[in-house]
This record gives structure tokens, sequence and C-alpha cells, in this order.
């Protein structure tokens, strides 16, 4: 079945490799583009090798080129690709304002601008943006992102030792990934709250917690 999968996607390439170097000014790349997101999930370091695979990625313009940039960023983001600037997701912001993309693209751009900012160290201003992503993703109720932005809040708290403002986003986003039925999240949120109760010196609490996320890795890891 992985096999297949593989073999899909790598059929897959050589159109996208052709309809992005052919087309870069039509709906070729858009179509491209939609169909990496949808592998992204599931097989991110295939989404990974086909946007680095892309020839010419310089030469998109406008929707395309943010497309590419917030594509690349969240294939890198998901295959722990460390960020070393914001060059590259700066050109999805810079495209979509107020006034170009849906709440959902938006709000989307602005949690991967601040992930990124929060992994260059720059806590304030990923706060900003976090926290103005996460408000969007409540709005259109898109519950996993809305989850995903409050763990990166919790993060930013943490950091600055606010261990009880981390540990209610960390609970937030638990109660979230627990109503979706999202496991890796569960596993995530509770290795997030144990943590959070371990700077706090509850080490009840804390192994509560590390225990709960070990057992369901685990749990996970033989399902598959």
């Amino acid at each position: 079945m992985k096999t297949t999968t593989v073999s899909v996607y790598a059929a897959f390439f050589f159109i996208l490799v052709l309809s992005v170097s052919c087309h870069r000014d039509s709906e070729a790349p858009d179509a491209a583009f939609q169909k990496i997101e949808m592998c992204m999930e599931s097989l991110p370091d295939t989404a990974l090798y086909l946007l680095k695979s892309i020839p010419y990625p310089e030469k998109l313009r406008g929707k395309s080129q943010a497309d590419y940039a917030l594509l690349l960023t969240q294939a890198m983001d998901q295959n722990y690709v460390k960020f070393t600037s914001d060059s590259l997701i700066a050109l999805a912001l810079n495209y979509y304002t107020v006034e170009r993309g849906d709440t959902a693209m938006r709000a989307k751009v602005q949690y991967y601008y601040g992930r990124v900012l929060r992994e260059l160290g720059k806590d304030e201003e990923a706060l900003s943006f976090l926290s103005s992503a996460k408000e969007m993703f409540g709005k259109i109720q898109c519950c996993k992102m809305f989850a995903m932005a409050t763990d990166e809040i919790g993060m930013v708290n943490r950091k600055k030792k606010l261990y009880q403002e981390s540990l209610k986003n960390f609970q937030e986003s638990y109660a979230i990934y627990e109503e979706l039925k999202d496991s890796m999240g569960i596993v995530r949120a509770e290795q997030n709250i144990g943590r959070a109760y371990l700077f706090q010196n509850k080490w009840d609490s804390c192994y509560f917690y590390y225990n709960n996320a070990l057992e369901l890795a685990r749990k996970k890891t033989v399902s598959v």
C-alpha cells in the first residue's frame, strides 16, 4: 500500500514539473499546489521533495509565488527543518493581506509566520501573529488549526515563564484534539501539559500526562 502511494506521487511529480514549468502564468500551478497540499498531512516528506523539485520557483509571481512559499514553509515545518530566516514565509504574508485571500488562507499564513518567528526567537512578534491566527481560526471554526495556534501560544508563554498561562493554553488545545479524536494531537498536548506541570514542580501531574502520552504513542505505533 505504501509503495503504491509513493508510486502515485512519483508519477504526479512529472506532471507537476511539466505544469509549473510550462504554465507559470496559468492556473496549472494552483492545481498542482492543491494536490501537494492534499498529501502534506500523510506524506510530508513527499510534499517537501515535490516542492523542492519545482524548476525555477523564483520565476513564480503573485498568488502562485505566495502559495509556493506557504506550502514550502509548511512542508519544512512538518519535516522538522530548522528555519533560519522569515524571508520565505514573508512572501506569502505580503501577498495575503486583508484585500487578498479568504480568512482561512490569511489565518494559515499568519500562523506559519508566527511559527517561524517563534523558531527564530522573536517571541513577542510571534505571539502577535499567532494570536491573530487563533482568532481568525476561531471565527471560521477551523478547529485543528485553532488548536495548533493555541499550542504555539502556550510555547511562547512557557518560554516567558508564564507557566499557568501556558498550562491553560495546552489544556485548551488538548480538549479540542480530544473532540477531534486526533491521537497525535492528543499526544503532543499531553506532553506539553506534562512539561507545564514539570516547571511548576507538580510531579504527580507531570508523570500522569507524560505516561498517558507515552502509552497513546505506543498504541498508535502498534496500530500503524
